[in-house]
């Protein structure tokens, strides 16, 4: 029964879309390559000619599906939906990446040599500046690893943050180096919204003092990472305590509390929470609660700033590239 549904479509003039097969590299001339187009096909144009999969290395991208498993290509657009149009190409070799003096024979072409500024690794990028291409390798393979592909009028702009002479290799900066890792928090706030079958003695003022005590609870820890500072702290501390339907006396109480705050990493939140069934002395007992709250609180805390850090050495490599992508596939050229 698949068989014939797809035999039908294709009978009726909807054949199904093919991976593409990569050409050698040296094949493309500044305007295409295998089949891709640049400036002339559209995403939606891509969809129906090639089989395409999402998780490309931009959003304004497709990953066009190739029937060789050693190499990746993605589809760069100057844009999203289907209007948009392919500007240029990257490709990408697990394998059988070819080689600089192989491409600068074929292509009659010596290529210009780009460095990035502070560099946290060793790389560099070659640019064949007739040809329209961009090729980026590691520690002097002389096979890259990714190319990218566009029309060569486009290469002045995607490379115009890039150096001509080689930059120095700087270790990332690690802004927390000197930060103690403690979360600290000024602001204290708490809300308690009980349902509405709640009896008539846990009224507005019986809430309100169990909000004040809550507050109060909030500036009064200091433990491990985690800690209320009055002068010290830039965060907040938010706690919100509600209740499922009553009977009777009995009812469970849910606390929820939230730190957030800046930190040397960028802002950081977090939360914790803890309920329990009540059916008496439930002021005492909500206040016992809300302390094994801030408990659990107090340990994601601890766990989460174990886990912050320095960006990873590659990220000023991915950044870099992520905006060569973005000028060599956008719109006005």
């Amino acid at each position: 029964m698949i068989c014939a549904l797809i035999a039908s479509i294709a009978i009726a003039g909807c054949p199904l879309a093919d991976r593409l097969h990569p050409e050698p590299l040296d094949s493309f001339n500044g305007g295409g390559w295998s089949g891709l187009r640049l400036g002339r096909m559209t995403d939606k144009d891509l969809k129906k000619a090639f089989e395409t999969d999402r998780g490309a290395v931009r959003p304004e991208a497709l990953v066009v599906k190739t029937d060789d498993k050693d190499v990746r290509v993605d589809a760069l657009l100057d844009g999203r939906g289907d209007s948009a149009t392919m500007q240029a190409i990257r490709i990408e070799y697990k394998s059988g990446a070819p080689k600089m003096d192989a491409l600068q024979e074929s292509w009659g072409e010596e290529p210009v040599e780009y460095w990035a500024a502070d560099r946290t690794e060793d790389w560099k990028m070659f640019a064949f500046r007739k040809r329209g291409v961009i090729a980026v390798t590691e520690d002097g393979s002389p096979r890259p690893q990714v190319f990218i592909l566009t029309d060569p009028d486009r290469l002045e702009d995607a490379l115009y943050s890039m150096e001509t002479s080689e930059t120095d290799i700087v270790p990332p900066r690690d802004p927390g180096k000197d930060w103690d890792r403690v979360i600290r928090y000024r602001d204290v706030t708490a809300s308690v919204s009980l349902d509405s079958s709640k009896p008539s003695s846990f009224d507005k003022d019986w809430r309100d003092n169990l909000k004040r005590r809550f507050e109060d609870q909030g500036e009064d820890y200091r433990r491990g990472g985690l800690r209320y500072d009055r002068y010290g702290g830039n965060g907040s501390l938010t706690i919100s305590m509600s209740s499922t339907k009553w009977k009777d006396n009995e009812t469970t109480f849910n606390i929820d509390v939230r730190v957030s705050c800046n930190t040397p990493y960028g802002y950081f939140t977090q939360s914790g929470s803890a309920s329990r069934r009540l059916s008496s002395d439930h002021r005492r007992r909500a206040q016992d609660l809300m302390d094994d709250a801030m408990r659990n609180l107090g340990r994601a805390v601890d766990s989460a700033v174990d886990r912050l850090g320095p960006d990873p050495i590659s990220k000023h490599r991915k950044d870099t590239l992520d905006k060569i992508y973005a000028k060599a596939s956008s719109k006005g050229r």
